[in-house]
């Protein structure tokens, strides 16, 4: 029995397929947060289902529970999700995964992206990761690219900033399996890596903004995105209100300050902690948009 479970098939327009990914590759939130606030924005509706049963370890990724009086009232099955949303004409249409990384089986989870993106005639894969980075928050966004193929890279060329092309050596994430699939099929598929303070946790919303207009330019579809390049300015009085009651994050970033335009690495203040995990937070920045977080999406 398959492990994907389609709720429709849909009839789309050269569709892009956008991956979200919780766990280790999510640092800052840059990832399940761009995937979100696209699942949001965009007119998405269900389309299909991805079990946990084969991919996933439960005692990870735990389903979620509401308990009232001692009573159990409800039990939310762990699921990841495809949505789809359709664009005007002359743009692509979008489908979008919003999901944990896959602890188990990674090419079976290739054979079952891959295998969709046949069905649906898919003409490339985005997908999306964070990595966590001695930047501090007033620089621009940084963003890097690994992509399967010279003519994958060349989707990059509309991109409104510059992305740089990344360079690292050490553990993957289930983004380079794609990356190899796709190389060995010839669908294109980029990876864009969003670089997050390693003080900003959750509600990056300046790495968000800066995810979603490289994907608009190198995808081609449009979305007005000023409320998040409005939320930008609150989001920085926010972090500078929080440094202000942490000394040692202010000794932190003043020797950031010092160490412009090219910060070297140095110890974080965050000690310990694995990115892309759900450790102790410097700044928990809340999301400053009124998201519909119902596990249907």
């Amino acid at each position: 029995m398959s492990p994907i479970r389609y709720h429709t098939h849909p009839m789309l327009s050269k569709p892009v397929l956008i991956m979200g990914f919780s766990g280790w590759a999510n640092a800052g939130d840059v990832s399940i947060g761009t995937a979100d606030y696209l699942i949001n924005r965009l007119d998405t509706h269900p389309l299909a289902t991805l079990e946990p049963g084969g991919f996933f370890d439960m005692t990870e990724d735990r389903p979620i529970a509401a308990i009232e009086n001692g009573e159990l009232k409800n039990l939310q099955p762990f699921r990841a999700r495809f949505h789809y949303a359709r664009t005007p004409e002359n743009q692509p249409d979008i489908i979008i995964y919003r999901g944990p990384e896959p602890r188990l089986a990674w090419d079976e989870f290739c054979d079952l992206v891959f295998d969709l993106a046949a069905k649906l005639d898919v003409a490339a894969i985005f997908t999306l990761g964070g990595t966590f980075d001695y930047v501090p928050h007033w620089h621009p966004p940084t963003v890097s690219a690994v992509y399967s193929s010279v003519q994958a890279g060349e989707l990059l060329i509309r991109a409104p900033q510059n992305v740089q092309p990344a360079e690292y050596e050490g553990p993957i994430s289930i983004h380079t399996y794609i990356l190899q699939r796709g190389s060995q099929t010839g669908l294109p598929v980029v990876g864009l890596w969003g670089h997050a303070p390693v003080y900003i946790q959750t509600g990056n919303i300046k790495q968000h903004y800066a995810m979603v207009e490289i994907l608009k330019a190198s995808a081609g579809f449009e979305l007005d995105t000023r409320d998040l390049f409005e939320g930008i300015d609150e989001m920085d009085h926010r972090i500078e209100e929080l440094v202000a009651q942490n000394p040692d994050l202010q000794k932190y970033l003043e020797g950031l300050e010092r160490e412009e335009p090219a910060p070297r690495r140095r110890q974080s203040p965050i000690h310990h902690h694995r990115p892309g995990t759900d450790g102790a937070k410097i700044i928990p920045l809340d999301q400053f948009l009124n998201k519909d977080k119902d596990d249907e999406k």
